[in-house]
């Protein structure tokens, strides 16, 4: 069946209104400003928060043969590098104006950069999710995995932890009673938070420690509207990006689930 073409010019009307996706990396993680806008493009550093396993047992009475104690070496300064995400259109200049054509451009980038960034951290960005984590093998379902997961965080963080599973597993977890709703954030019922989002691996989960993104402003090009336009087809051209940072410790975790429906 085709679509009927109208008789009379069409009513120009607003958008429907959007209501933000929650429950993604950007509801859990601390959106810092960054402490300097132009250095940190370059990246940053910082020192690693103590860690849960740092503490051993030695015996309380005076032994002779108690074994040598052991002794971590140094401090941590782990390290995160800068990302650019973009978002670029061409389109008639017929009836826009600059404003218009900006804010469109704004929009775009800030509607998809939640889930451009979980993408990125999986396993394309330093630090990232997956290529460096400890990897607990394969469990049968999602409990399992949940709890491994968090006995994990629970040894190798000192605080409070964040699990990165792909959306699909967001009904399967609700169905698993592994969600607890806090405001704006899911957490599990142990307190972890969760970060449902596009992660590119179905049945793979990821745990890290507390993490901070840092985000330039959006910058818009080109600066000038007139500099954007073709004069040949009256089309104008937008480029749209900003800088971000994502910070957090070494030592996490990544475990599969060995099932494509993994339920309980």
């Amino acid at each position: 069946m085709t679509t009927p073409t109208p008789v009379r010019p069409l009513l120009y009307v607003p958008a429907p209104s959007v209501t933000p996706t929650r429950f993604g990396l950007l509801s859990v993680a601390d959106l810092t400003p960054p402490e300097d806008a132009a250095h940190f493009q370059f990246g940053v550093e910082w020192k690693a928060n103590a860690r849960g396993d740092a503490v051993r047992l030695a015996a309380a009475e005076c032994m002779t043969d108690e074994p040598a104690r052991q002794f971590d070496e140094g401090l941590d300064f782990p390290h995160a590098l800068a990302v650019t995400l973009y978002t670029g259109f061409t389109c008639k200049t017929v009836g826009l104006d600059e404003d218009s054509v900006q804010a469109e451009a704004e929009a775009r980038l800030t509607a998809g950069e939640g889930a451009a960034l979980e993408r990125t951290i999986w396993a394309a960005a330093t630090p990232s999710l997956t290529v460096d984590a400890t990897d607990l093998g394969t469990v049968p379902d999602i409990t399992a995995a949940v709890g491994a997961l968090e006995t994990h965080a629970y040894r190798a963080f000192a605080g409070r932890g964040i699990l990165h599973a792909p959306r699909a597993l967001g009904a399967v977890a609700a169905g698993a009673q592994l969600t607890v709703r806090q405001s704006n954030a899911l957490a599990t019922p142990l307190d972890t938070a969760w970060s449902f989002g596009d992660y590119p691996q179905p049945n793979r989960i990821a745990v890290s420690g507390p993490i901070t993104v840092r985000r330039s402003g959006v910058k818009v090009h080109p600066m000038q509207w007139a500099d954007g336009i073709d004069l040949t087809t009256n089309e104008v051209f937008v480029l749209a990006q900003r800088t971000v940072v994502v910070a957090f410790d070494p030592g996490g975790a990544v475990i599969t689930i060995d099932s494509t429906d993994p339920t309980p």
